[in-house]
């Protein structure tokens, strides 16, 4: 009889911060000066300022559906509210963002009937592992599959590397059946993962352990956590106060973007400086909006016109991409030749080992659409001097 697993309020996770920070750090942080200081404060600052993007998916009771239809609306106009410096002490409006949009109906249908879709398709363990071996497997007889192990072997054999953290990606509990593109797509994406261990254990023999996989999605449930420690990976938590993935970067990871649904470049970059980081698009610096996250407050308002305002993050991602692309060596993966069409889903879309084709004809790898590594050059720092503005 298979067990039955119910969704958890809070993501379940085998690593927390042990003293969690709701609160928010509303300037932009310099990278060199959190080397200064002490693991606990470099800790409490980048957890206060990776806060304030989950506050702006909506805090815990709030109805999301429509405070993120609101935040959405009020980012598309000119006449709002436009902050360009940030406000000291700042805090999010809880129970003013409560009254305005409470939860709904709507909203527990949602929440109830993804988990419902997710635990039908997907009743136990063993169910997902075995879906997760065939798409494996799958994505093991495509081309990307050995393009991506001489790309990650140079990779290994040029940087130092300790650890890989993944953000983003979505639930291994998919919400759609086994044996479908979509499930494929995020099975293959974590797939990835281990393959990146498989080629750093074969560069370096001697380790004696394996390089960990630190994996942060906010949707992630009971079961998801079951399955990471299954294959071997540690689910960490990315909830308001924790944000663990965040404080694991440092000058010897490997970050891995997994289809993020925030923009990691400006965050990560205010953090440190990674070894190496997996984008599944290339970042064209034409392509970005300088004001997508840039503002540092926000005018919301409910469907009565009531108005509250929240804090936006206030991060750079033209300026940020610029400088990534300085520091940074670029590797496009090639997309040439890919199998997308040698499976039937059970929903009668075609895919392949490597990727589908969209109905426009457009080639979409289940890696990413420019799927491209960005490996740190060989620079020498400028050191910064405690106390100094620099």
């Amino acid at each position: 009889m298979s067990t039955i697993y119910k969704p958890l309020e809070s993501s379940p996770v085998s690593l927390l911060n042990a003293k969690p920070d709701v609160g928010i750090y509303h300037n932009r942080l310099d990278w060199r000066k959190l080397k200064l200081l002490s693991k606990e404060e470099r800790n409490s600052q980048i957890v206060k300022r990776a806060n304030i993007f989950a506050y702006d998916g909506g805090p815990k009771g709030i109805s999301r559906f429509n405070f993120l239809n609101a935040v959405a609306a009020a980012k598309g106009l000119g006449d709002q509210k436009y902050q360009e410096r940030p406000v000291p002490d700042i805090e999010f409006p809880i129970e003013e963002a409560l009254k305005l949009f409470p939860r709904t109906h709507l909203d527990e249908y949602l929440v109830t009937n993804a988990t419902q879709n997710r635990l039908q398709n997907f009743p136990d363990l063993a169910t997902v592992q075995a879906a997760f071996k065939e798409n494996e497997e799958l994505f093991k007889k495509g081309i990307l599959y050995g393009r991506l192990e001489i790309l990650f072997r140079d990779l290994f054999k040029a940087k130092k590397i300790d650890k890989i953290v993944a953000l983003g990606g979505g639930c291994l509990v998919v919400g759609s059946p086994p044996k479908t593109k979509a499930t494929s797509r995020i099975h293959i994406q974590h797939g990835v993962l281990r393959l990146m261990r498989t080629i750093w254990k074969e560069v370096h023999p001697d380790a004696g352990a394996d390089i960990p996989i630190y994996i942060q999605d906010l949707e992630y449930q009971e079961l998801d956590l079951e399955v990471a420690s299954s294959l071997n990976m540690q689910v960490v938590n990315g909830d308001l106060g924790h944000q663990v993935g965040w404080t694991l970067l440092d000058e010897s990871t490997f970050l891995v973007d997994l289809r993020c649904t925030i923009p990691i470049v400006p965050m990560a970059f205010e953090f440190t400086r990674p070894a190496a980081f997996y984008s599944p698009f290339y970042l064209d610096a034409e392509l970005y909006s300088d004001a997508r996250y840039k503002r540092y407050s926000l005018v919301v308002k409910n469907n009565a016109g009531e108005k509250v305002v929240i804090p936006q993050p206030g991060v750079n991602e033209l300026e940020t991409i610029e400088t990534l692309l300085k520091e940074y060596k670029e590797e496009r993966v090639n997309l040439d030749d890919l199998d997308l069409s040698s499976v039937k889903g059970v929903d009668g879309i075609v895919y392949g080992a490597d990727g589908y084709r969209e109905k426009n004809g457009d080639t979409i790898s289940h890696i990413g659409l420019f799927p491209t590594l960005y490996t740190r050059r060989d620079v020498v720092e400028t050191p910064i001097v405690p106390g100094s503005s620099k």
